[in-house]
């Protein structure tokens, strides 16, 4: 009778042992299924528990229709295996909307892998994305102020961590590491386990390959710059020359790249412009303080003696008679509604990109 006894207790343990296998498997492919919601459905993404997620977002609508670069950027993330997305995020349109995100959407056992942001940047204005809705645009100085202030809020360790990697895919941005490293406290705060983020120096294009398929390519681009007054262009060969000037060691057919606005071939020559806005306002405690300027020549003079705003054109590289100029009086808001008397300096300035597609 004893060993009858000890026999089914020997049996019983063994069936315990197999349903908690069995329940642990279960949840084991539970756990393997994150769910994420898309643009407009709902998607199901099979992982490997050992496998973090890796999310797209397109961060912009294309303005210019001889420069579809979010639509191309898209149509890679969707179509490229290599890419290694999960999912392509197409509807968030600022830096909390990405955070906001990130946070409700994370797989339930691991942070994020790789998260690669498809935005218009330049090392001028930082990055062509408001960090909140009707918000300012990503600078180091808007960001450590939304830092500062609580708007942008760190996520915690689960969600991003130091083997989290923030992609950007803009143009430029490799040459602001200072924005880089406060974007990367930003989204994961400031201790150790913050992501890194990584950015090239180069531009960022996507660009339709040549054959039937037209699939899209991604490329980067070495860049050369100069600059004119905003609605003042000056003749091609004025240009040319200007860009001889700039770089007199390099033996670049600068007339064709001027003509050129996508590349015909790898290490063609193109260009690209855009402009860059300088906003400045003084405030004055009284109206009998705002100047009163005698023409235009005054409100020139006036500018040039507002030191901070000079050393702001300056770190910009580029010479103050490439800005279009203009000075008026205002009134500046603040948050608790008060108003005060001040005067507005607005510049702005035409960049033309030479490109050239690079091999690395």
């Amino acid at each position: 009778m004893k060993t009858v006894t000890s026999f089914a207790f020997f049996l019983l343990l063994l069936i315990v042992v197999f349903l908690c296998l069995l329940i642990r498997n279960l949840a084991g492919d539970q756990a393997s299924k994150t769910h994420f919601q898309g643009e407009q459905n709902s998607m199901m993404v099979n992982l490997k528990p050992e496998r973090r997620p890796n999310v797209t977002f397109i961060l912009g609508k294309d303005q210019d229709e001889h420069n579809p670069y979010f639509s191309l950027a898209t149509q890679y993330y969707h179509e490229n295996s290599a890419s290694d997305s999960d999912l392509v995020v197409t509807n968030c349109r600022t830096l909390v909307d990405v955070l906001d995100f990130l946070l409700a959407t994370k797989h339930e056992n691991l942070p994020w892998g790789v998260i690669n942001f498809v935005v218009h940047s330049n090392e001028w204005s930082g990055i062509g994305l408001p960090i909140w809705k009707d918000g300012p645009r990503t600078t180091y100085a808007s960001l450590t102020t939304a830092i500062d202030q609580e708007r942008v809020v760190p996520l915690p360790n689960e969600v991003v961590d130091s083997e989290t990697v923030l992609s950007v895919q803009a143009c430029a941005l490799g040459k602001n590491r200072k924005l880089m490293r406060l974007l990367s406290r930003a989204i994961g705060g400031s201790d150790c386990e913050r992501p890194i983020v990584r950015s090239s120096p180069y531009f960022n294009i996507y660009a339709t390959e040549s054959g039937p398929d037209k699939n899209v390519k991604k490329q980067l681009a070495e860049v050369y710059y100069t600059f004119y007054k905003t609605g003042y262009r000056p003749s091609d060969h004025q240009l040319v020359k200007k860009l001889e000037d700039k770089y007199p060691e390099l033996s670049v057919s600068w007339k064709h790249a001027l003509a050129n606005q996508n590349p015909n071939h790898p290490m063609d020559l193109f260009h690209y412009t855009f402009n860059v806005p300088i906003n400045w306002v003084v405030a004055y405690e009284a109206k009998e303080e705002v100047p009163k300027f005698k023409g235009a020549q005054a409100k020139m003079d006036w500018v040039a003696d507002q030191e901070e705003l000079m050393e702001e054109i300056e770190k910009t590289g580029i010479p103050m008679e490439d800005f279009r100029w203009s000075v008026a009086t205002t009134q500046v808001k603040f948050d608790d509604g008060a108003q005060l008397p001040a005067v507005e300096v607005r510049g702005k300035t035409t960049i033309i990109c030479v490109l050239k597609t690079v091999e690395l």
